[in-house]
């Protein structure tokens, strides 16, 4: 090589005109305003982080995840609203830009906006390529494997946001949740007055039949009233198995019993397959509508 010490990229003006027009910075290793830091993630991690929005808002996602194909998404994340679980955001479904190192590192940055609310916030991994236990090329920066939102624009007002551990639910009226392999779950409730429920559950379901699934019965008689069946659901994230449903009916007055049942393999905790985006609520909610 001719000349060693130039080895690399040099950037330079045209003229002393255009040099004195331009500044130089080191560019910022983080972003500023961080409301939700979901960094560093390690294999079979799912975590999470409540967010409070006292008027609209708009944020900047960073998501950094594996992600070899669109379709199948291995460590991502992920937003939902915290009380109707509505997914607001996610990296499902998405390639984004290489992240550097191997070419399943895919980053994802944008800018969206979310209404007044509260939020959380999920990043999950698989078992393999993660943080500190890669099985090919990190990234260019592997301390931002996982999902972080900060605020964006120079209107950005701090003081609008605030966390929140997710804990209860309200509206709740009979909850069936975190259903383990082998479960058969039931909880009883009354309802004084003809009532609008919404219905959410998830559960395993391949071949048109649900192996882990929900219903709700007649106490008095034992009919049931409601079943979750394969052709009533959506995808639920994670697995192709993973099916949701989210409903609202009208349930009359009465006495009722919530069920769920669960085969002995992919329940809660204990998968055989990607998890659903949402593997706290495995299992079956009813809420006041």
């Amino acid at each position: 090589m001719a000349d060693p010490l130039r080895y690399g990229i040099i950037l330079a003006a045209s003229s002393d005109a255009d040099r004195r027009a331009v500044s130089v910075a080191d560019a910022p290793v983080r972003p500023t305003h961080v409301v939700v830091n979901l960094t560093k993630v390690g294999d079979d991690e799912l975590v999470n982080a409540g967010f409070r929005l006292a008027a609209e808002t708009r944020l900047r996602v960073i998501g950094l995840g594996e992600i070899p194909d669109r379709r199948d998404p291995a460590d991502y994340g992920w937003i939902v609203d915290a009380k109707t679980r509505a997914r607001v955001w996610t990296m499902a479904g998405r390639r984004g830009e290489h992240a550097g190192g191997g070419s399943k590192n895919r980053l994802i940055d944008e800018v969206i906006t979310l209404p007044k609310g509260e939020y959380i916030a999920y990043y999950q991994t698989d078992g393999s390529h993660a943080y500190g236990d890669w099985n090919s090329e990190a990234p260019y920066d592997p301390d931002s494997w996982g999902l972080t939102i900060a605020g964006a624009g120079d209107d950005f007002n701090e003081r609008n946001v605030t966390a929140f551990a997710p804990g209860e639910e309200s509206g709740v009226i009979a909850q069936l949740i975190k259903a383990k392999d082998g479960s058969r779950l039931s909880r009883r409730f009354a309802l004084p007055a003809p009532t609008k429920v919404r219905v959410y559950a998830i559960g395993e379901g391949q071949s048109r039949e649900m192996a882990d699934y929900g219903w709700i019965t007649d106490a008095r008689t034992g009919r049931t009233v409601w079943e979750m069946t394969y052709g009533m659901t959506e995808r639920a994230g994670g697995a192709k198995k993973n099916r949701l449903v989210d409903r609202v009916i009208t349930l009359e007055p009465g006495e009722y019993e919530l069920h769920y049942e669960c085969d002995d393999s992919h329940a809660f905790n204990d998968w055989n397959d990607d998890p659903p985006e949402d593997p706290v609520h495995w299992g079956i909610s009813l809420y006041r509508e």
